[in-house]
């Protein structure tokens, strides 16, 4: 009976034990990042670190949404950052001039790469790892433990007990807490062209003809090779209407040395069944994803039709023909006129019924007139350059 006694007593004494409000506090604090809310841990309940702003260069902001709806700030490797936040006491009142210890990976990385001191007035701080001032080293998102994109973790860290090699000295001021927010690295992007699908006037190509181009896609700021994404090559013609048209779009996955390429027949004068100019376009673009920006250059190379070379050397040949034709129409006239000449009085006597000699009037066929040499008849055009050559006399008797 007493035991029972004494233990309900203990067990309704707790319930008049003052208990301190953060005795359940999880010291999980939210700050507030633009628009995105990332969960940070602030390890004293006498100071606090917000967060306001991290985005790429001196004043960009960039985010990143997850699938669950998370947005996360956005940094690229190997190019400056900048962020921006506040420190405080728990009550809400600024803490001036104090130093503040920045972190990447501060599980991995124990020394700090940077450190920021809060302004007097409001206890904000401003730091961009491109001013010498701030960051001496001016290193940014490095590859350090071979790490490149993906997410890493940003500390703002308020030290006072702690004497930090390359960092903060101990200041006894005030409590330390910190604030851990996690980052989205990604990797801007560039695309060199391997094979070449410029095919101008004077490489101009037949319908039929079969294309290949090929590009790799590299990363800007360390020109390694990116596995494993896709690349779109995108076919335009420019229609009797002046304006670019999409015809299609092929789509190629790049290998392990970031190569990717398309394949396909040059459709000439024949754009999606209608006749068009014969000029097209291919595009090739990285549309980006998760871990890659988009690419800011694309790659466009003109391709323009050529008239068939079978076509053009038959209407040369039939032009040189003619021309030729014509030529020998004018020699063989020019040898029959040649050739007749001298014969032209002969013919005016075998022509007449009898020739009058000294007084005397013979028969003609009593005259020894010399044979006249046989010519190629001439075609119909070329009779009448030979009746305008001739007297009409000698021209009615040959071309009778």
């Amino acid at each position: 009976m007493d035991k029972k006694f004494y233990l309900v007593l203990i067990m309704t004494s707790l319930f008049f034990i003052p208990i301190s409000p953060t005795f359940f506090d999880s010291n999980i604090q939210i700050s507030d990042i633009g628009i995105n809310h990332s969960q940070g841990r602030d390890d004293g309940s006498s100071s606090s670190i917000n967060i306001t702003e991290i985005g790429p260069f001196e004043s960009s902001i960039e985010t990143w949404n997850a699938e669950n709806g998370t947005e996360y700030p956005v940094v690229y490797l190997k190019e400056p950052f900048h962020f921006e936040g506040n420190l405080s006491h728990s009550n809400g009142q600024s803490l001036g001039e104090k130093c503040l210890n920045i972190y990447l990976d501060p599980e991995e990385n124990i020394r700090p790469i940077a450190t920021i001191h809060s302004t007097n007035n409001n206890g904000s701080f401003q730091w961009f790892s491109g001013d010498l001032s701030q960051n001496p080293s001016l290193k940014s998102i490095e590859t350090t433990g071979g790490k490149m994109e993906g997410f890493r973790t940003l500390r703002i860290a308020f030290e006072p007990d702690l004497n930090v090699p390359g960092g903060c000295d101990s200041d006894n001021s005030s409590d330390g807490s910190y604030l851990d927010v996690d980052i989205l690295v990604r990797s801007r992007v560039g695309i060199q062209v391997l094979q070449t699908w410029s095919f101008d006037s004077e490489n101009s190509l037949l319908e039929g003809d079969l294309v290949v181009g090929e590009i790799a896609l590299l990363r800007d700021r360390i020109d390694l090779a990116i596995e494993n994404e896709e690349v779109s090559f995108l076919r335009q013609y420019y229609s009797y209407a002046e304006e670019w048209v999409t015809e299609g779009e092929s789509h190629s996955t790049t290998n392990e040395q970031g190569r990717a390429g398309f394949e396909w027949e040059f459709d000439g004068r024949t754009c999606e069944g209608q006749p068009c100019s014969g000029l097209w376009r291919i595009i090739a673009h990285y549309p980006g994803s998760m871990f890659f920006a988009p690419s800011q250059d694309n790659i466009t190379h003109e391709l323009r039709y050529k008239q068939s070379e079978t076509s053009d050397n038959n209407v040369v040949e039939e032009a040189e023909g003619e021309n030729w034709r014509t030529a020998m129409d004018v020699v063989e006239i020019s040898a029959l006129i040649v050739s007749l000449i001298p014969f032209e009085p002969l013919i005016l006597i075998t022509k007449s019924p009898a020739v009058t000699v000294a007084g005397c009037t013979a028969p003609l066929a009593s005259i020894d007139v010399p044979s006249i040499p046989s010519a190629p008849a001439p075609r119909e055009g070329a009779k009448t350059a030979i009746r305008s050559s001739l007297s009409p006399v000698a021209a009615a008797t040959i071309l009778t």
